[in-house]
């Protein structure tokens, strides 16, 4: 209840008095993405030296990618296709791998570019943005590469939504989310790093 009303409160200050009451909790801000529409959902690597965050990119495609960055250098790399959506971004614990979820091999992957864009169109000419909600893409699956994006691997085969995966502190798991076998229902899975001996965490409605 505190944070809400707080939030609430700082809601309505100027921005400069955003600032300040920040500044109690975060120092040193910097921005560290540039030239994209937009950037988002970044993680550190295990050493702090780059981070993978989903970004969109100025052309066709109006979904974010999957980027790896360096911080000291600010040169970044698309680590994804560059087709369909991505999500949830993570390194390995060693640095070696990043996962993502992604939903290229959807064979209608760029026809669903037309209706984001029409509704962006509409967002504009009304000024008013539509109502948040997750799209839980059917064809959204767990990928695993090198953090430059190379040798990059299928690891979830099952129909559905797949996404939102993490690895385990000594790297031999990966914990996911999933609605495969229930699209109405989503739960958690875990499996080894390489994409075997799936087995189902959570069973529950909603």
């Amino acid at each position: 209840m505190w944070s809400l009303c707080s939030l609430l409160l700082w809601a309505g200050q100027p921005p400069e008095d955003w600032q300040k009451l920040e500044a109690v909790h975060l120092k040193n801000i910097r921005q560290v993405t540039t030239g994209f529409v937009r950037a988002g959902e970044g993680y550190f690597s295990p050493d702090s030296s780059h981070i993978i965050f989903q970004a969109e990119e100025k052309g066709d495609n109006p979904f974010y990618q999957m980027f790896v960055q360096n911080l000291d250098t600010g040169r970044f790399t698309r680590v994804s296709p560059g087709i369909g959506k991505t999500t949830c971004g993570y390194f390995s614990p060693d640095g070696k791998k990043i996962i993502f979820a992604s939903s290229h091999l959807d064979p209608d992957a760029k026809k669903h570019y037309g209706a984001e864009k029409e509704l962006r169109d509409q967002e504009k000419a009304t000024k008013k943005r539509r109502r948040y909600s997750w799209d839980f893409d059917s064809h959204m699956k767990i990928f695993v590469a090198n953090p430059d994006g190379t040798g990059m691997k299928c690891l979830t085969d099952a129909a559905g939504y797949n996404a939102e995966g993490s690895y385990s502190p000594d790297g031999k798991r990966i914990v996911f989310c999933s609605n495969r076998g229930d699209a109405a229902n989503l739960e958690l899975f875990i499996m080894d790093a390489d994409g075997s001996k799936v087995r189902q965490l959570t069973k529950g409605p909603g």
